[in-house]
């Protein structure tokens, strides 16, 4: 099946929904590679995308921010994503009383970190 503009929004709207990669191209004949090259070589395809990734992690934020112990699912995740982030840094030994912390318990590099990518993002 060739990948054109209509099987990327259908892919995307999956991806929204937090759909994986490979199931979402289920059923589309093409597989996980092909999909991806041909988006590297095309990127107003690209761009279609990354609106429903976007849009993922808008939703995914605001379930967070709706629920209770929101801390503890936010520092979940950010431990699988940005493990380099969250991780002490080199030679330092980790002490609980001088943890620096925000007030979800995420280190203020992080904080940081994330500062940096919503400005790239802001700027793309």
């Amino acid at each position: 099946m060739e990948i054109d503009v209509n099987l990327v929004k259908r892919v995307s709207e999956r991806l929204a929904t937090g759909i994986p990669l490979r199931l979402a191209l289920a059923g589309e004949g093409v597989t996980v590679p092909e999909y991806k090259e041909h988006l590297l070589n095309h990127p107003e395809l690209q761009a279609i995308l990354d609106i429903e990734k976007r849009k993922f992690l808008e939703n995914a934020i605001n379930m967070l921010l709706e629920c209770e112990n929101r801390g503890v699912h936010i520092r979940w995740i950010l431990e699988r994503f940005y493990p380099h982030a969250l991780a002490p840094d080199p030679g330092c030994v980790e002490d609980e009383d001088d943890k620096p912390k925000t007030v979800a318990g995420v280190p203020e590099k992080f904080i940081a970190l994330f500062r940096e990518e919503a400005r790239r993002l802001g700027a793309s």
